[in-house]
Parts: structure tokens; sequence; C-alpha cells
């Protein structure tokens, strides 16, 4: 009853018109969905605020505790491991079972082992036993890969405890009642086990393994989709952002900006990729994935909190309002970043120029040149470059300036392949640009790398809009007449 008051009295804070937008009233929903088992709802409201409560253990444990119940066991293990306070550090049995209570064994066993060194409680080494059987049992069922079991049995050969021989006489023992592929497994951990062997020797080379930051299923996937610029082809930085850059100052000078901005020289470290450009105000911006303002920039200057929270009451902008707002998600965005940051703090600086009483852009006399038309204008020069200009075959006339040659991709391509899987390229770059890096990166005949390759793919468009293809002759570079129809062959390259 006592709880249910609880959960009634949280809701109410964190819905009330005074507190539903605030960290306040989000920690207070957070609280009542937890009251009520919802932690996919605890999970919404907690990483709403997260930026807020990085060294805050209590926020951790309790973000831990709602991973762990929604089954997320790697990003639970790396929240508790955060907790350093003492009191809270006595309590972790009882979380990481629940590791153990959803079959994350190896995650478990992990987290056990992490707690044994910090402190030798037989607590930890009891959970880390269980944990390590609880391995062998999914390996030998078949519902686990043989790597967890080489992973737990590296933290059972390093842990002192005098009974860690029990593990290891549980697996000779199932060496006995196994057969086949099984008990293959139980011979090869056993042995391994007895003479104290490292299981590392045994781990695939790394270049033919997955990494993943979340659990992939990939036994059903039969295609795997390429892009070109900053995925295959992945070019030097700062050489080519200062590339970039300098056409794009260069282009604006010919729309009629000043000279004086080549004076600017591109700033490697001042920006970063994932920024927000507010159109209204000139504003750079660093958002969490919530909308929440963590940092602010105005030309080259830092803005204060006044000045944030001035412009935005809650230090809050949604993407609802997108007219107003340029996200920079990709890597080509961030020299076009640096050119946005650059205009503004030459324009507020200048001595012909006051800012607007508006704060929207600057002034000289009847002429207004708001931050929406500085952006536009950019934008302009953005596309100019990439579409019209010398910059790719300043690209390809320095390849080894610019793009960086990795012999992995040729190999990763052929694994692939020699897997059963279908590979294919989609990429917005030109069929002469395309052919002239991948010719560098995998050779002349790069097409038979992939069953199918896409140029001028008009990305974002091509997700939503239906497309007709044009083969490309890769004798002549130039599109066949009439639209293509019927199946695609491999080494095909089609014009979107």
């Amino acid at each position: 009853e006592h709880l249910d008051k609880a959960q009634e009295y949280f809701s109410v804070v964190g819905k009330s018109a005074t507190e539903c937008d605030t960290i306040t009233g989000r920690q207070a929903m957070a609280s009542s969905y937890f009251l009520s088992n919802q932690f996919d709802e605890v999970l919404v409201y907690l990483d709403s605020i997260k930026t807020y409560f990085h060294d805050d253990d209590t926020f951790n444990f309790n973000i831990g505790q709602a991973l762990l119940a929604c089954g997320n066991s790697l990003k639970a293990e790396a929240s508790l491991l955060l907790v350093v306070d003492e009191e809270l550090r006595l309590k972790p049995t009882y979380f990481l079972a629940l590791l153990v209570l959803v079959g994350d064994y190896l995650y478990s066993a992990k987290s056990f082992d992490s707690m044994e060194r910090i402190e030798p409680n037989p607590e930890y080494w009891e959970g880390k036993r269980g944990a390590i059987i609880g391995v062998f049992k999914l390996v030998i069922e078949q519902k686990a890969p043989l790597d967890h079991l080489r992973e737990a049995m590296i933290l059972l050969e390093r842990s002192r405890h005098p009974q860690n021989s029990t593990s290891k006489n549980l697996m000779q023992k199932s060496e006995k009642v196994n057969d086949g592929k099984n008990a293959s497994i139980a011979q090869t951990s056993a042995k391994s086990a007895k003479v104290g062997m490292d299981w590392r020797i045994f781990e695939n080379d790394p270049c033919k393994q997955v990494f993943a930051n979340r659990s992939v299923y990939l036994q059903k996937i039969r295609y795997y989709g390429f892009d070109m610029d900053f995925t295959l082809a992945i070019y030097k930085s700062p050489e080519y952002d200062i590339l970039l850059y300098s056409n794009i100052i260069n282009r604006l000078i010919l729309l009629g900006y000043p000279e004086q901005l080549r004076c600017f020289p591109y700033e490697q470290d001042f920006v970063i990729r994932g920024l927000w450009f507010d159109r209204n105000f000139g504003n750079l911006l660093k958002v969490d994935g919530f909308g929440n303002i963590l940092v602010g920039i105005h030309g080259y200057n830092y803005l204060r909190r006044s000045d944030i929270k001035k412009h935005y009451p809650n230090k809050f902008i949604s993407l609802r309002h997108l007219e107003n707002v340029l996200v920079m998600n990709s890597l080509f965005d961030i020299a076009h970043t640096y050119v946005l940051t650059t205009l503004i703090h030459y324009f507020d600086n200048h001595k012909d120029y006051e800012r607007t009483s508006d704060g929207t852009g600057v002034r000289n006399g009847d002429t207004i040149i708001s931050y929406k038309s500085l952006a536009e204008d950019v934008l302009s020069a953005v596309n100019y470059v990439h579409n019209d200009s010398s910059l790719k075959t300043d690209v390809l006339q320095n390849l080894d300036k610019y793009i960086i040659k990795d012999n992995r991709i040729k190999p990763l391509l052929q694994l692939i392949n020699a897997h059963g899987g279908r590979t294919f390229l989609l990429t917005n770059s030109n069929y002469s640009y395309t052919n002239g890096i991948l010719s560098y990166l995998i050779g002349p005949d790069w097409t038979s790398y992939f069953d199918v390759s896409i140029v001028d793919a008009k990305k974002p468009l091509w997700f939503m809009k239906g497309t007709v293809f044009r083969q490309i002759d890769t004798d002549t570079g130039a599109p066949k007449i009439g639209v293509h129809q019927g199946l695609l062959k491999k080494g095909d390259v089609m014009l979107a």
C-alpha cells in the first residue's frame, strides 16, 4: 500500500505542469515507473538526464538496476562499475545476480570477477563459479558460442580461490557424458583448464571478428551494403577538412563575401561532428539525445549559462522545428560547421556591423544580414563544392594525401562472399569519382567485389522515394540509354 502511494505521488509530481520538463520531474517519473516495474519507461526518463549525473553513484546504481531488468547486461555492468561509494558497493551481489536470472552468465561472471579482485569476498567467488558453470552449460547445449567459455575460463584461471578445481572437475565429468561435438568442447575445456593453458591462444584473428556495442544476430542476414565516403574510403584529417574548408570559403568569396575571410585558417579541434546549428540565433549547440542543451557557441565564443537561458528558457531545443535547425551529423559537416562559426565571428566583430535587437543577425545601416541567410549561403556553397567544383579532381590527383589506403577492405569483402553473403555499394558519388577512389583502394577490378554497385544514389531521398536504374558503361563511364529492367548481374554498376 505504501509503495502504491509513493508511486502515485511520484507520478503526480512528474506530470505536473511546473515539473514535467525539469530534471526533478523526470526523476519523479522514473521513480514512479520503477515502483511499477516498467523498466523500459524508467530508462526513457533516466537516459534523458544521465548527462547531468555521470559521476553520481546513486544514479549509476539505479540506472544499472533498470538496465539489468531490461536484459541489457553489458550497459548495466558498465554503470554498476562506475559506483565508488563503499556503502553501495556492499550491495552488488543482489543486482549482479539478476544477470544470472536473465541468463547472461558471462557478464555475471565478469562482474563477480571484478568485485572479487577488489575484495576477496567468498560470496563473490561463489557467484563467479556459479556463473562460469552456467556458461559451460549453455555452451554444451549449443545455446552460447564457444568464445563465451574461453572468456569464462580465463576468469577461472586467474582466480586464487582454493576451490577453483571444482569447476574443472565438473567439466571433466561432463566430458564423459557428452559425445560428438559437445564432448569435444568439454574435453578441450577440461584439458586446457587442467594444464593451465591460456585460452587466448585459441582466439580468432581479430581481423576476422565482428565487434559490436550491441548484440548483432547475423545468421539470417544475406545482404551487406556499404557506402563509399567515410566508410570504405576514409579521408585523412585535417588534410581533407582543410581542402573542403578552403573550397567553401573560395566559393563564398565568389558569391560576394569579403576577401578577408581567407585570413581565418581552419582550426581542426574547434568543432566536432553532431552539433546543432540554430539558424535563428546563429548558435552552435551540443545537444543530448533528448534535446537538452549541454554547451553553446556563438561564433568563436562560448555562450554563458545566462545567454543559453535567454534564447532557450528550459535549456531545451526540439527537432520539431526543423526549419530552424541544421543537424551537422556527418563527417563532411565538420568543415561546413567551422565555416558557419567563422562567418558569424567575422560579422559580429566587424566595426561596420552591429547585432540586431532581436539577436537574429547583424546590421550595417539599412542592410541586414540574418544568420538564417548566412546559413543558406553556406549550404549553397557546400553543395556547389561537392557537386560542381574542382574538389573531387583535387582528391583524385592527390589520393595519397587525402585518402587512407586500408588493405583490409578486400579481405573483408572476400570473407563476406566466402560465407554466402552478398554485398552492394550505395554511394552518392558519381561513377568517375567512385571508380577513381575504389580503383585506388581495391584495384581496377573493384566492381567484382560487389554484387551490384549503385552510384549517384541521392541519399537520403533514395530511402524515401522510388527510383529507376540506368546501367553505367564501365568502359566509357557514361550511362546507357534507357531504363534497366530485369535482374541485376554481379559486377553491374547502376545509376540511380
